[in-house]
Formats: C-alpha cells, sequence, structure tokens
C-alpha cells in the first residue's frame, strides 16, 4: 500500500514538473514574438487541466464503485464462510458429544470411572450449551439476508436445524438416568441402544448435506 502511494506521488510530482517545462518553453520560443499573447496560452492550459481534472473525477468514481462492489462481495463471502465454518465446528461437537453420551450409556456400573458422575454431569452441561449454539446458528443464517445472500433450498437448513436439535433433545434423555440407581441405567442402556444407533445415522447424513459448494447452497447478490 505504501509503494502505491508512493508511485502516485511520485506520478504527480513528475507531471507537475513536465507542465511546468513545458510552460517555461512555450515562453522562450515566443517570447520574441510580439504578436503572441501569453494569456491565450494560460487559457488553453487552463483548458487542458480542467479536462484533466474531470477525467481524474470520473475516473476516481469509477474506481470506487467497483471498488464497493468488490468489498460487498468480499462482505457477502466472509459472512457465509463463517457461518459455514461455525456449522462444520457444530457438527464435529454434536458427533463428538454422540460419542461421549454413547460410553456413558455403555458403562458398567461395575467398572465406572470414579468421576463417573461428574462426566454425565458434564455431558449434560455441553449438550444445554450446543442447544444454545444451534439456536444461534439459525440466527446467523437469518442474519445473512441482510448482505442479500439467500440458501438456494433453505430444506438443506431447516432439515439440519431440526435434525440436530432431535439429536441433543434424544442425547440429553439418554443420560437422563439416576447415576446411583444400577437398575434404572441398565434400563436406559438396553432401551436407547437402538435410538443411539439411528441418531449417528441421521446426524451423519445431515451434516453431509452443507458438505457442499457455496454456490451450490447460496443465492449471491449480483
Amino acid at each position: 500500500m505504501d509503494c502505491r502511494k508512493a508511485n502516485i506521488a511520485l506520478i504527480t510530482i513528475v507531471s507537475t514538473l513536465l507542465i511546468i517545462t513545458c510552460l517555461v518553453l512555450i515562453k522562450f520560443l515566443f517570447s520574441g514574438n510580439e504578436g503572441f499573447e501569453w494569456g491565450s496560452v494560460s487559457d488553453w492550459f487552463s483548458s487542458i487541466a480542467n479536462l484533466i481534472m474531470a477525467g481524474a473525477a470520473l475516473y476516481a468514481a469509477w474506481n470506487a464503485k467497483n471498488w464497493f462492489q468488490t468489498k460487498i462481495k468480499e462482505n457477502e463471502l466472509n459472512h457465509v464462510t463463517k457461518f459455514w465454518t461455525n456449522c462444520d465446528l457444530f457438527s464435529l461437537e454434536v458427533l463428538k458429544t454422540y460419542e461421549n453420551v454413547r460410553n456413558l450409556n455403555n458403562t458398567e456400573p461395575e467398572i465406572e470411572p470414579i468421576n463417573y458422575a461428574q462426566l454425565v454431569k458434564t455431558e449434560r452441561e455441553v449438550i444445554d450449551q450446543l442447544q444454545i449454539k444451534l439456536v444461534a446458528l439459525k440466527s446467523e443464517l437469518q442474519s445473512l439476508t441482510f448482505w442479500k445472500v439467500s440458501p438456494k433450498d433453505e430444506s438443506v437448513f431447516e432439515d439440519y436445524f431440526f435434525s440436530n436439535q432431535l439429536a441433543l433433545e434424544g442425547l440429553r434423555e439418554v443420560i437422563g438416568f439416576d447415576v446411583n440407581d444400577i437398575h434404572e441405567r441398565y434400563h436406559y442402556n438396553q432401551n436407547y441402544g437402538r435410538m443411539l444407533v439411528e441418531t449417528a445415522k441421521k446426524l451423519r447424513k445431515t451434516h453431509a448435506s452443507l458438505k457442499n459448494d457455496m454456490n451450490n447452497l447460496f443465492h449471491f447478490s449480483n
């Protein structure tokens, strides 16, 4: 950026010196000509200068328009990229939570770690936080309309949000048992095993739906 400014300053100085040199040369050539009027030359150069300034103004306006259009495009892309990245990170967090919940559900009371109760409590809190993040993602998608960006197929995102919401509610339910009630834990293990398998399949399928080119998922302004 500094190099560009230096080049502009150098060109301006050289142009100014060139104009002054031309004026001096003209005055020198016509200094002995009694019929020559210096005022007409200055008027002529003044007109040229005005034309140059008008052209420069038009050029600057054209560049400014292109600059704003470029910045708008950059902002559109940046916001979509941010949303897309957040969705990807969220998907990874949900799948990690699924694995943790599955392990907790399958843990035999006889061989459970000392901090088992704390692990269950932690996962419940993680699920609650993920539900909050899911709401934030919905708001983030809606905010893209400010940048004139909209989904090509809204059902893709509706299914993504709905599937993750159901999965989180299900995972929260899977570890809803009393950690000190061994009978209840066995009951939960037997009843939610199949549901966990189905949840994993749905999550992977739903998350894969966003593994697509941005241009196939979003409409961008022209």
